[in-house]
């Protein structure tokens, strides 16, 4: 069976900054210093999901955060390079924060922080191909259903079909 790399995708809440805003502020530093720490809130994934994207870096296979935002008609998306991650951002990087983080003062706690690079906009068919790595569902589906704030996926052969509902057969 062939190996599919996995993939970040965070969303940003309707209801928080708009998105264009946080990627301008994130691309400032990136053009400047090289990369930038992206910090997300919500649950992590689990320590072993960490070590199998940290692996995905390590032996260099491109590896892809996507940020993205529920519009009121379609979701829209940013994609950029994974650079590295940690719980924490090393003393050392931390000019590559972005000042806004400031602004939150110390409350702000990121269940995890990726370096990355530039961010792009991604068209909303480059999200259809994105599935749920444990389940197939696509992301778009899950997007529009889920409350999760940090999904890992891996991009699909072609556009997943929507999970089937099962109906009871009594009543």
């Amino acid at each position: 069976m062939e190996y599919k790399p996995k993939h970040l995708v965070v969303r940003i809440p309707m209801t928080g900054e708009p998105l264009d805003e946080i990627v301008e502020k994130h691309n400032a530093v990136a053009s400047s210093m090289g990369g930038v720490w992206f910090g997300s809130r919500g649950q992590a994934p689990g320590e072993a999901r960490l070590i199998l994207l940290k692996q995905q870096l390590e032996r260099s296979i491109p590896t892809f955060l996507y940020v993205v935002q529920r519009k009121p008609e379609t979701i829209q998306a940013f994609q950029s390079p994974i650079l590295s991650l940690a719980h924490s951002v090393p003393s050392a990087d931390s000019q590559l924060i972005p000042p806004y983080y400031v602004s939150f003062g110390s409350h702000f706690k990121a269940a995890i922080w990726l370096k990355v690079g530039q961010f792009k906009e991604s068209p909303y068919t480059a999200l259809r191909l994105l599935q749920m790595e444990t389940t197939g569902s696509p992301v778009t589906f899950v997007l529009m259903k889920s409350m999760a704030s940090i999904l890992i996926v891996v991009v699909g052969e072609s556009e997943a079909a929507p999970p089937v509902r099962r109906w009871p057969l009594s009543y």
